[in-house]
């Protein structure tokens, strides 16, 4: 089990089946590969790779010309294809791009100019403001002609893909793919940059399985040297709470680990994978990064057309399909598509806290659920709770995962013991190496802001964000269990819970909501809640909205309904309890 990850672009054909991208054409996505290998192998010049924003808003499209500038050892920027022109602003002050990979008949209207740099580059990044917009001639002519190789059966790449001066990796060619000391290493030692404390190589709630270190544990290609490592970067964006949007530098070393991660685990070969997330969020490229990596297939389809009743056709039983808890919430309200979910090997749950209500409601249809947690700069889950306990009855986000250590600590850095709440510190394999362009230090944690603490059972509970928890004429309150305890009374069709500053309780907990129906009213959600939360949790202001402002994944910006909330509420016929 848990071996033989290929990810060999010379050998797409060969080693994945005809049949691995369900609902697409195999030989589609690898002329696609090629063609978008040639517009890149055109455009390098010199050993500097290129910085490439990767925005295809078709997944065939993405997924080739990721391919595709992974093997020219390009530096590739995920991108959402929905950004408006601020957000590609923010993009392009931060990484200076050289080339954009995105099907757009307005693009120019989209991003701003781009500078030329020194011997300048053709396509796409540099004729943004040009009227036309025309790519090279090859890109758009109707024939489009490779080259012979282009055509042959094998799927043979352009002459500059295959000649001598033009180096792949080390790990593309290499059938053993060893990894390189440190990573088989009993101390686990990352690159330079990242040392890890003393109790992490001993702590003895870290234990690896024993295939997982031992010497017969082999990939099938080698990893990057640092200085491919270095360029060959992967760089997935996070907006966190804030909205302001970071690239978490990735490498494939990282990305490979969390593969591994998941596959000692649940004890897997292949990972079959259903994907109904954006491929450029974490979430959803790391479904592609497992099924890819290991074999396995991959099917792709839109959440809207898997509401409306289309459905793929797949063998559920064999497949994991990743939700947040909005989509799992609407997938659970149509008996059809609730029988469909529960016949999916494991169904894993992420991207925001999900209630009671709803983790019962899917224990009730048997739901195969998997709870995780997990983060763009863990390259996914490093907590997962495996779906026979679920069922069981068991609501926490499972035990870590054995390519990471998560520690729960005080304040002034203690380590604590079973039940106590405490700031969550990782170690992972997977962990990014820095938010780019700028490295982590030589910390040997990654601190987060999320608080929780470890059962006895060793699985982890999240209580929410030490950030957004609530000092309230000295007590604490976190809104994750407040949000909780409302939308479990059916009377929201969403809800938030912020702390406004005020003169008397230093802050008042407020709920921002979204009414399941025009029938609800203030004082039904208040007698609702009485019984369910302590006088001091209750909030104190209610702010009716129609949308809370949340991205595709269900993550609150709270920079922007802290502003609304305010707003609101210093507005002259607000009222709190209305």
């Amino acid at each position: 089990m848990a071996e033989n990850i290929t990810v060999n672009i010379h050998d797409i054909p060969l080693e994945l089946p005809d049949n691995w991208l369900i609902g697409g054409d195999s030989g589609e996505f690898a002329r696609i590969v090629d063609r978008q290998l040639q517009q890149i192998t055109q455009n390098q010049t010199g050993e500097t790779p290129l910085k490439i924003c990767l925005a295809e808003p078709e997944p065939l499209q993405f997924l080739a010309s990721f391919i595709a500038a992974r093997t020219t050892k390009c530096q590739i920027f995920l991108c959402n294809p929905n950004w408006v022109k601020e957000e590609w602003e923010q993009v392009f002050d931060l990484v200076q791009p050289d080339l954009i990979l995105k099907q757009d008949t307005d693009i120019k209207n989209t991003f701003p100019p781009l500078p030329v740099r020194g011997g300048g580059l053709r396509l796409c990044s540099r004729e943004f403001h040009s009227p036309g917009f025309n790519h090279s001639p090859e890109f758009h002519s109707p024939g489009f002609n490779h080259s012979p190789e282009f055509h042959s059966p094998g799927f043979n790449h352009s002459p500059e893909f295959h000649s001598p001066g033009f180096h792949h990796s080390p790990e593309f060619h290499s059938p053993g793919f060893h990894h390189s000391p440190e990573f088989h290493s009993p101390g686990f030692h990352h690159s330079p940059e990242f040392h890890h404390s003393p109790e992490f190589h001993h702590s003895p709630e870290f234990h690896h399985s024993p295939e997982f270190d031992s010497p017969e544990f082999h990939h099938s290609r080698q990893l990057p040297s640092p200085e491919i490592d270095e360029l060959a970067t992967i760089m997935i964006p996070t907006g966190g709470s804030s909205g302001k949007i970071r690239f978490a530098i990735h490498t494939w070393e990282t990305l490979t680990a969390s593969v591994q991660g998941f596959q000692e685990y649940f004890q897997l070969d292949k990972i079959n994978s259903f994907c109904v997330l954006p491929l450029y969020h974490v979430s959803g490229f790391m479904q592609f990064v497992r099924s890819f990596t290991t074999g396995g297939k991959l099917a792709i389809a839109s959440f809207k057309t898997l509401e409306a009743g289309e459905k793929c056709d797949v063998k559920p039983e064999e497949f994991f399909i990743s939700l947040v808890p909005t989509q799992l919430q609407r997938l659970l309200q149509k008996p059809d598509t609730t029988n469909w979910l529960s016949q999916f090997r494991a169904v894993l749950l992420g991207g925001a806290p999900a209630w009671p209500e709803l983790l019962a409601t899917a224990r009730k249809h048997q739901i195969k659920l998997a709870p995780t947690y997990g983060m763009t700069e863990t390259a996914s889950q490093i907590a997962t709770l495996k779906p026979e306990d679920f069922l069981a009855g068991n609501n926490t986000s499972g035990q870590t995962l054995p390519h990471a250590k998560i520690t729960i600590c005080s304040a002034s850095g203690e380590i604590l013991c079973y039940n106590q709440i405490g700031n969550i510190r990782v170690n992972a394999k997977s962990l990014a190496l820095g938010y780019y362009p700028e490295r982590f230090d030589d910390s040997p944690y990654f601190q987060l802001d999320d608080l929780g603490f470890f059962d006895k059972n060793n699985c982890l509970n999240i209580v929410g964000r030490s950030s957004d928890k609530i000092i309230t004429g000295g007590e604490n309150v976190f809104p994750a269990q407040v949000e909780a305890a409302i939308k479990n009374t059916n009377l929201v069709a969403d809800v938030a819970i912020i702390g406004l500053p005020d003169k008397d309780w230093g802050q008042v907990v407020t709920a921002v909501w979204v009414p399941a129906n025009s029938e609800v009213t203030v004082k039904n959600l208040q007698a609702a809640i009485e019984d369910k939360l302590s006088k001091f949790k209750r909030p104190k202001n209610w702010v009716v909205v129609t949308q809370l402002p949340r991205n595709a994944q269900g993550k609150l910006n709270r920079e922007q309904l802290q502003e609304l909330a305010l707003k609101k509420v210093r507005s002259e016929d607000f009222s709190p309890h209305k």
